[in-house]
């Protein structure tokens, strides 16, 4: 028997057409993922979300050129591309540049292992917080 999937709607200011809440595409971040995230410069994070809304929830992924040519200039993606490999948030890509091909991308949970303190007092605080009564 299976179980029926439980949808949360969106807010009204959240949502882009009247589909009674329900949007079909949309991304998902968590606190903790976003307070880890403060270490990245503002293009970095621009091209992260990008991906992510890209990726559509896959893990492996292209992101082509088309689609970052209105965003950055090449040199500003090469340079916010290894800034997120160098932090962690997406793992090495496979380069395609010979076949003239979209490269590969992978989302990678490194950034975890590199923000362990920071994620440690997070959810220490949010211990200590009183549960509030809805």
């Amino acid at each position: 028997m299976s179980r029926g999937k439980k949808i949360t709607p969106f807010k009204d200011y959240e949502q882009v057409t009247d589909r009674n809440g329900y949007e079909v595409n949309y991304l998902r971040i968590t606190s903790i993922q976003l307070a880890c995230m403060n270490e990245l410069s503002a293009n970095a994070f621009r091209l992260y979300v990008m991906m992510k809304s890209y990726a559509k929830g896959e893990v492996q992924f292209t992101y082509p050129y088309r689609i970052y040519k209105n965003i950055f200039s090449k040199q500003t993606f090469i340079k916010v591309r290894q800034e997120l490999v160098d932090k962690g948030y997406i793992e090495p890509f496979h380069s395609h540049k010979t076949m003239r091909t979209e490269n590969e991308y992978r989302f990678s949970s490194v950034w975890r292992t590199r923000n362990k303190q920071v994620i440690a007092d997070i959810i220490n605080r949010e211990k200590r917080k009183p549960n509030k009564k809805t």
